[in-house]
């Protein structure tokens, strides 16, 4: 996700944990909060609450990633406050696709070499994207 806002021109800081996020956070008042459902310090929640307690950064639009589809996730995040909540393994995959397609990388002439979207796909943290391979015709 970071190589693909970055390469959408997009300053990004990837930070390891909920913790040093909120206090980034305050320090930077960034115009977004990404983050994903599964964080090493605190539940998705817990973070969202502690963000819209804070006046400061309340108004800082948070958006969830998840890995799996649940509804009563998402709602309770969207209730919570976030902005957004998204599978991110559909968006992500979507987006390397496109961004392969609109920049002509699928196949690279010069070096006679095709991408290998599914290498992008796990660099960018998801499972099982093995499957994945563009090949033109296919």
């Amino acid at each position: 996700m970071v190589q693909l806002l970055q390469k959408k021109n997009y300053k990004v800081i990837h930070i390891a944990s909920a913790e040093e996020g909120i206090r980034l956070v305050d320090e930077t008042t960034p115009n977004m909060v990404i983050f994903d459902t599964k964080l090493p310090d605190l539940r998705s929640m817990e973070l969202i609450e502690r963000l819209q307690r804070n006046p400061a950064v309340s108004n800082i639009p948070c958006v969830v990633l998840s890995s799996h589809s649940d509804p009563e996730e998402m709602q309770a995040c969207l209730q919570a406050g976030c902005a957004e909540y998204y599978v991110k393994s559909g968006m992500v995959i979507i987006t390397l696709i496109d961004d392969a397609i609109h920049d002509g990388e699928l196949y690279n002439s010069e070096t006679g070499c095709h991408r290998d979207v599914a290498k992008d796909c796990k660099n960018a943290g998801l499972r099982n994207a093995s499957s994945y391979k563009l090949f033109p015709g296919q």
